[in-house]
């Protein structure tokens, strides 16, 4: 786990693949956990982020367990609030990595994705959900690479529903390689999706604050 940035009240890593956000039963590693540690192993750490060890550290959004890159982490009461109300006004910028199948037909080189979803997660043979049930969705694409059987796509989430990026790239026709939730039946559950850039702003000065996270080691090698 690297720490990418971090602020007054706040700090930015680069999750892992395979590593919960949250603690869950049976599980003995999660990221908040790792985070905590550090913390307490690194004074100059904690004081740059303003942690006395009273609060525990907070993800203000998640990625799920497969998914590798950029999440902020609260760890101050008071500024907590702040960043979650950025997320929930869509005044954060949140771009992603995913390498595609490509299943069923061709993909213009850049466009907008506004099928509706629900909020909850679905599946496989329905990745919209129940259509009165479906609310509007939107997710900015550019293709970056192309080969015989995939597609390299950057993705910017402008909503953010449960499994969005996941369901529209299903949807589309290109699942996510390594999906085992909405993609090609049997594959093998390796899933190809990074949030690569984070942006939102300081609640201490109110600039704007811009973070990358590097790719997982052997990105491109995965896809093959």
């Amino acid at each position: 786990m690297e720490v990418l940035k971090f602020g007054a009240g706040w700090l930015c890593v680069n999750k892992p693949r395979g590593l919960l956000v949250h603690p869950a039963k049976g599980s003995e590693d999660d990221l908040l956990g790792r985070v905590k540690e550090l913390l307490e192993a690194q004074t100059e750490l904690a004081e740059g982020v303003g942690w006395n060890g009273q609060y525990s550290p907070s993800a203000v959004h998640r990625l799920d367990r497969e998914v590798s890159g950029a999440v902020l982490i609260g760890v101050d009461g008071r500024i907590l609030p702040q960043l979650h109300r950025q997320f929930e006004e869509g005044t954060t910028q949140k771009i992603y990595r995913a390498w595609c199948r490509r299943v069923k037909g061709e993909l213009a080189d850049e466009g907008v994705w506004r099928y509706p979803l629900t909020r909850k997660a679905e599946g496989r043979s329905k990745p919209a959900g129940f259509h009165r049930f479906r609310v509007p969705c939107e997710t900015l694409y550019s293709v970056l690479r192309r080969n015989d059987d995939k597609l390299e796509l950057e993705l910017e989430l402008k909503t953010g529903r449960k499994h969005q990026l996941r369901r529209h790239c299903a949807l589309a026709g290109h699942p996510i390689q390594g999906d085992p939730r909405y993609g090609v039946e049997g594959d093998d559950g390796n899933l190809l999706l990074h949030s690569r850039y984070l942006a939102f702003s300081d609640p201490g000065h109110g600039g704007r604050i811009e973070v990358e996270a590097s790719l997982p080691e052997g990105w491109s090698a995965l896809s093959s």
